[in-house]
């Protein structure tokens, strides 16, 4: 079974992580703390495909590990990214990814929790264990805290930024690395119950949410208008999918769309204007990235979880089995074959992209007509694309 799947930034190779034991990680739901069954195997093999062909170029086997096992009462873990691929001189493809402590290591110690591509390499998430057991907020004295670290594409260390020690956040027990927009640097750092917008390299925070914000899922539409699940401010309702916008130094709601199934993997597209996320029954939706409409009807797929690249141009998620990833680089024709039940006037910009998009396409789209009529339409409404 898939546990993840990662793509190169130049969009020619996917890594993808199985549990080398060829088990299945299992969370606890019920009860306090919700962690994984003793002696759970974490060990990962790394496999490398190139994308243009599906071919397998790679097996790293027992190669890298889901994350540390002494975080194994973060059960949020099972949506975290253990190893990305870089392409190397030559054209080759190379993959990083978390490992466990080696030995004895002693307290504090760092624990690798996330790990994601960043601009020209990557950059992983570490937490400071300050000594054994877990309960917050100090250990022997010492503050919890934890850190980012940034790397080059050879894997050589760059800088590294402390949470709590450097930025001065508040001493939590963990934070969670949610996402990092490629071509401003900005990242997105979640302490439990708010949200934290860095500035490139982890520098300084530019922004957060209100207390008491909640989220499961988040992505970056662009350096200043985020996509996120989870509940409202204040905790009382939700997961829902809303979009939020900064503000000075607040990331405020933008827009919400209540009463969606519950999502469990999201993946934004912006040049697409579109957002699909999983549900817990297995089917996929799509959303218009501005008014969060949902286009179509959930297709019953395996989408559990579901991943995007970097850029926003394709996603992936587990093929039917569990045998495999079925990576899919082009999400027009979601959007294209949903206008068909949608009104004129309930159309966007993004629709228009997409229907242009459509219509220079080599092979003919269905529907040539009414895409002809809808593309004049809105080009007198929005203008040209």
């Amino acid at each position: 079974m898939p546990w993840s799947c990662s793509f190169s930034a130049d969009g020619q190779w996917a890594v993808v992580t199985v549990l080398s034991s060829g088990g299945r990680v299992t969370f606890q739901w019920n009860g306090e703390p919700r962690d994984l069954p003793a002696g759970e195997d974490l060990t990962l093999d790394w496999l490398v495909f190139e994308l243009a062909t599906g071919a397998p170029v790679a097996r790293h086997g027992r190669a890298g590990v889901l994350y540390d096992r002494r975080l194994a009462d973060r059960w949020e873990n099972r949506g975290h990214c253990p190893a990305v691929v870089m392409e190397r001189a030559g054209g080759r493809p190379e993959v990083f990814g978390l490992h466990g402590p080696k030995g004895d290591s002693g307290y504090p110690a760092a624990a690798q929790q996330v790990i994601l591509p960043y601009q020209g390499g990557f950059v992983r998430e570490d937490v400071i264990l300050p000594g054994r057991g877990v309960p917050p907020p100090y250990q022997g004295g010492r503050p919890h805290d934890g850190t980012l670290t940034f790397f080059d594409a050879t894997g050589r260390q760059s800088s590294d930024i402390g949470f709590h020690r450097h930025l001065g956040l508040p001493d939590q027990w963990h934070y969670g690395l949610m996402a990092v927009h490629q071509e401003s640097g900005r990242l997105l750092v979640n302490s439990g119950e708010r949200v934290w917008l860095l500035d490139r390299l982890g520098s300084g925070i530019l922004a957060s949410t209100p207390p008491d914000t909640f989220v499961e899922h988040a992505a970056f539409w662009d350096a200043g208008r985020l996509v996120m699940v989870g509940s409202q401010p204040g905790g009382s309702k939700g997961p829902y999918l809303r979009t939020w916008r900064v503000h000075g130094d607040e990331i405020q709601v933008e827009a919400e769309q209540a009463g969606y199934s519950v999502p469990f993997g999201m993946a934004v597209f912006p040049a697409r204007g579109e957002i699909a996320w999983s549900d817990l029954d297995g089917r996929l939706h799509w959303a218009d990235g501005e008014t969060l409409t949902e286009m179509g009807v959930p297709r019953p797929e395996t989408g559990i979880p579901l991943w995007a690249s970097a850029d926003g141009r394709a996603y992936a998620y587990p093929a039917r089995g569990g045998t495999g990833v079925d990576v899919f680089p082009d999400p027009y024709p979601v959007r294209v074959a949903a206008l068909a039940y949608r009104p004129l006037e309930q159309m966007t910009r993004a629709d228009l992209a997409a229907i242009t998009g459509a219509l220079g396409a080599p092979a003919r789209p269905d529907g040539r007509a009414f895409l002809e009529l809808a593309r004049d339409y809105l080009g007198a409404r929005f203008g040209s694309v």
